[in-house]
């Protein structure tokens, strides 16, 4: 249940339509493409029967409209990066609705002072107390109109280009559910450490099988989705509390192809207080009853239900290692290698359980060691060619 909700920005007029120049025509054929008379009617300039608000950003005549939604929980000192990166997007029309769920650190003030900067954009913000992301998620699959539909984490970072390179992939591929890029991985200060793809197998095309056995998951802050797509698999499924996405991209590409762009297009943060740290129970939990909720819908998978269970024990063990319990680790990972003894990722845990963590780390610092001196060795070698 909302316990509020307000919307931040100026009254919709038919002057401040006009003012967005052509776009309305783009996005009232783009409405009508899918039979949608209603957001045609927004585009030219009608107003919402739902009294929508509807962010407008113009920069090609192609813009269509996308449902955007940003979650909030905690998050005060990276929700305004995050917001700014939906303003400052190149191309889209969106309709942006940000929800803070019970927040304690001052996130609703942050969020209220960057809308405030931006009077030109009409923004639904809603505070709740701890209702739940998919109930909201679904609520507004149904409450909008617009042709694409994506969240972003109030962590997570947009790059300017990220709607516009989608959105004209969409357009020009009709036949795709669903597309996302590359990602940077930031930390809390914004320092990029590394791209997405450099440590999974991303790739687009007919990825069920890969997701199914948890070869990679689409990076959160870069997916888009149809909405009539995500209307058709039956929405966000509810009974989950952290891998939304995940449960959503699996039930889409059981069914559809997706695309993939091998460009970062966005930044996901990594910090103290993700989910995946600090809910990590939940994050298994929701993980497994994802998967095997498939497997009891469809008996067709039930060829996949070992090497999925090795996955499952081996990311388990993971997390077992990771927190120091070596005996827990090794005992999953080698339960993993009966179910299915191709697993990579059990099979590294079994080995490091069983070497114990303190001569892993004696190795890793001797091999960087010997790194250092051979660099150090040839910078020498070539000061002498060079004097030489």
């Amino acid at each position: 249940m909302r316990a509020s909700a307000e919307v931040v920005g100026p009254a919709y007029s038919p002057e401040f339509d006009l003012a967005c120049g052509c776009k309305g025509l783009a996005v009232a054929l783009s409405g009508a493409s899918h039979g949608s008379s209603e957001v045609a009617a927004r585009a030219c300039g009608a107003g919402s029967a739902r009294g929508w608000p509807v962010g407008r950003k113009v920069r090609s005549v192609w813009d269509v409209l996308v449902d955007v939604v940003v979650p909030s929980f905690n998050h005060a000192e990276f929700v305004g990066e995050c917001l700014e990166s939906v303003f400052s997007q190149t191309a889209g029309t969106f309709s942006l609705v940000v929800v803070d769920d019970g927040s304690t650190d001052g996130s609703p003030g942050v969020i209220r002072d960057v809308l405030g900067r931006h009077p030109e954009t009409e923004v639904e913000f809603i505070e709740q107390r701890n209702s739940g992301l998919c109930r909201v998620l679904n609520d507004r699959l149904t409450a909008g109109g617009g042709k694409y539909f994506c969240m972003l984490g109030s962590d997570d970072v947009w790059l300017p280009t990220k709607l516009e390179r989608q959105i004209e992939l969409m357009e020009d591929r009709p036949e795709v559910a669903a597309c996302f890029a590359d990602s940077w991985v930031i930390d809390d200060q914004g320092r990029r450490l590394y791209r997405s793809s450099s440590r999974y197998p991303y790739r687009g095309g007919r990825i069920f099988e890969d997701l199914l056995l948890m070869r990679f998951c689409p990076s959160s802050p870069t997916s888009l989705f149809r909405r009539d797509v995500l209307m058709e698999v039956g929405g966000f499924n509810e009974a989950r509390s952290i891998l939304e996405d995940q449960d959503m991209w699996l039930r889409v590409t059981r069914r559809h192809e997706v695309a993939y762009l091998p460009e970062p297009l966005a930044s996901w943060r990594v910090h103290g207080r993700n989910t995946s740290t600090v809910r990590v129970a939940e994050l298994l939990r929701d993980e497994r009853a994802s998967v095997e909720g498939l497997l009891r819908e469809d008996p067709e998978l039930e060829v996949f239900r070992r090497r999925i269970e090795a996955r499952l024990l081996a990311r388990e063990a993971a997390v077992d290692y990771n927190h120091l319990d070596l005996r827990a680790a090794r005992a999953k990972a080698m339960k993993a290698l009966r179910a299915s003894p191709a697993d990579e990722l059990a099979r590294r845990i079994a080995l490091r359980s069983v070497i114990g963590r303190k001569p892993l780390g004696l190795l890793r610092k001797m091999s960087g060691a010997a790194r250092r001196c051979r660099a150090s060795r040839g910078d020498s070698e070539a000061r002498v060619y060079r004097r030489s």
